[in-house]
């Protein structure tokens, strides 16, 4: 199960807006001597509103993977 936390947009250096959308995998898992089913956050991942992988470079720095292009962060 995953859940979107963020929504932002990025721009790359020409001027073009990308919406960026960050996913967290939902965990599930039970603690010892415990019935509660309890849930934490899992991996992160960065993917355009069209669905291009996006990767972290720094803070505000992205890079669409499958063409290297650089956005940052408005």
């Amino acid at each position: 199960m995953e859940r979107e936390i963020d929504k932002f947009y990025a721009e790359s250096k020409d001027g073009e807006a990308y919406l960026v959308i960050e996913y967290e995998k939902i965990v599930e898992f039970n603690a010892l001597g415990s019935r509660r089913t309890q849930f934490a956050g899992g991996p992160r991942r960065l993917v355009l509103a069209d669905g291009r992988h996006v990767n972290q470079i720094s803070e505000n720095e992205f890079e669409i993977s499958d063409s290297g292009e650089r956005i940052y962060r408005s």
